[in-house]
């Protein structure tokens, strides 16, 4: 669970420093959804993603 969680973690930092506007499109990803900076990675990289869950 800890490894799924750091992995989520990366993830997020490597798709917030790529930048996403240029996938921020109807069908791709949404605009970023408020998430508090607590919440498990997962959440957090949904948010970002542009969904919920």
């Amino acid at each position: 669970m800890l490894k799924q969680a750091v992995d989520q973690a990366d993830m997020l930092a490597t798709m917030r420093d790529m930048g996403m506007d240029n996938f921020r499109v109807p069908g791709m990803f949404g605009p970023e959804l408020s998430m508090s900076e607590d919440a498990p990675a997962h959440r957090r990289l949904c948010a970002y993603l542009g969904r919920a869950c």
